[in-house]
């Protein structure tokens, strides 16, 4: 029991120092947030920015003692000036009485249980997955036992592997900041901050789809994605599938917002978010790539209409405060790993993405992973019937938007299947599924959107 509460205090210190920062951004705007997306934007921002900065601070040479105990002062200047604002820059959410069905009983008590079941597995199992032993929590125990050999770039276990040195560093990291605060390394309870993030992606679709449809329809869609088998495996077995697909969902729908509401939150979380999905996956480039080429249609879409140049000029002004809010996370990482010779690819650590040829036969496995496998039950199936229903809205702005975020993607992930060595997973059976998990929850979104329209 001590044990996790302290864990539940290494997690509210990142909250607090992502509230913080993202307080400093709001205030300094006028900004208004609502209660909820604060708290999950909080929790977002804080855990990426943990991570984020204790790799500068490991690169010079500071202990992880030094780092936590900056990291708290700051907490505390962060709370003395968030409560001498009094809240003031939380709106204030409207209050309606709800008269429940028994469908919406039954749907709330269904992701209840989703969410219960994905903490108590991920509070009971030990981190004993191939690739998460391997890759992300072999060198958090790197970086928290012998952090001077995680830091020498000259030694075997720089930045804490022997192997896949390329890899992002944000998971090992943050787990390396649980087991500071926990004195240890515990392979069993460090799974809950897992089970963190996936009750901070449900969070989030829901209320995202609440604010735009209305409680009945986030309450079915959501249904749907809590429910997916391998989300909810994602939920505790310690792999950066579930980080990549929470921070691709923030950056994509918080940017869909921006472009439909003109909100500068949303702007803000769109850049910041998408500046940390490289952080996370070497993937998150690539989804990086694909929001900013939609930020770009939409302006190309917007030049072609008859608005003054004022509108042009603060349209293009806004695009540039996207990239630069994602260049804050992403060009530091990225100079350090040319710096290094680190490239992104996944197979061959040492290179870029290496071309090696046409697989097609890539084709029937990838088919059958997406729509038999029961990764993601029934929901295929559903999205594309609700996709040629709604053909019509599906190529109109706004939707259009989401819809290019999903198709991009999904056509990213193709790419690599086809044209790269990734073609082996792919027949393997082992990476389809933890890829496309990060267009899910934007599907559900677009999805729940064209059904309120249809209604």
């Amino acid at each position: 029991m001590i044990n996790l509460l302290v864990l539940i205090l290494s997690l509210l210190s990142s909250f607090v120092f992502g509230a913080g920062i993202l307080f400093l951004l709001s205030h300094k705007k006028d900004i208004k947030i609502s209660r909820v997306k604060f708290c999950i934007f909080s929790f977002a921002l804080g855990t990426g920015l943990t991570s984020f900065l204790m790799f500068w601070f490991g690169l010079i040479g500071l202990s992880w003692l030094v780092f936590a105990m900056a990291l708290v002062i700051l907490d505390g200047i962060f709370i003395v000036l968030m409560l001498m604002q009094k809240w003031g820059f939380l709106e204030r959410p409207a209050r309606k009485k709800l008269n429940w069905s028994w469908l919406e009983i039954l749907l709330v008590l269904i992701i209840i249980f989703e969410i219960g079941f994905v903490f108590i597995s991920a509070g009971l199992r030990p981190v004993i997955n191939f690739d998460a032993l391997n890759n992300w929590a072999f060198r958090g125990k790197v970086f928290f036992l012998e952090p001077e050999l995680a830091f020498d770039s000259q030694g075997n276990f720089f930045l804490g592997s022997q192997v896949q040195q390329n890899y992002p560093l944000h998971i090992p990291l943050y787990l390396t900041w649980v087991y500071f605060w926990l004195g240890e390394v515990n392979d069993a309870l460090v799974g809950l901050v897992f089970a963190f993030y996936f009750l901070a992606l449900i969070g989030f679709v829901f209320f995202s789809i609440k604010k735009r449809t209305g409680w009945r329809i986030s309450l079915i869609f959501t249904m749907f994605l809590a429910t997916f088998p391998l989300l909810n495996y994602h939920g505790f077995v310690a792999y950066a599938d579930l980080c990549l697909s929470f921070y691709f969902t923030l950056a994509a729908i918080s940017l869909f917002n921006y472009l439909t509401q003109k909100r500068k939150i949303d702007l803000i979380g769109a850049g910041l978010f998408t500046g940390l999905m490289p952080w996370v996956k070497n993937e998150g480039l690539m989804l990086a790539v694909v929001l900013v080429t939609v930020f770009l249609i939409y302006l190309l879409n917007l030049f072609r209409k008859k608005y003054n140049k004022e509108i042009r000029f603060q349209e293009i002004k806004r695009f540039f405060s996207f990239i630069y809010g994602s260049l804050i996370f992403f060009l530091p990482w990225l100079i350090f790993k040319i710096w290094f010779g680190f490239g992104f690819d996944s197979v061959q650590p040492g290179s870029g993405i290496t071309f090696i040829g046409w697989h097609p036969e890539i084709f029937m496995p990838l088919w059958q992973q997406i729509f038999l496998s029961n990764s993601f039950h029934i929901w295929p199936g559903v999205f594309v019937l609700i996709l040629i229903l709604f053909y019509k809205k599906v190529f109109t702005p706004p939707y259009f938007y989401l819809f290019l975020m999903i198709l991009g993607g999904f056509l990213a992930y193709l790419t690599l299947y086809i044209f790269t060595a990734s073609f082996e997973f792919v027949s393997q059976g082992t990476v389809v599924g933890r890829n496309l998990i990060t267009l899910v929850p934007i599907s559900i979104f677009l999805a729940a959107l064209l059904f309120k329209h249809k209604n």
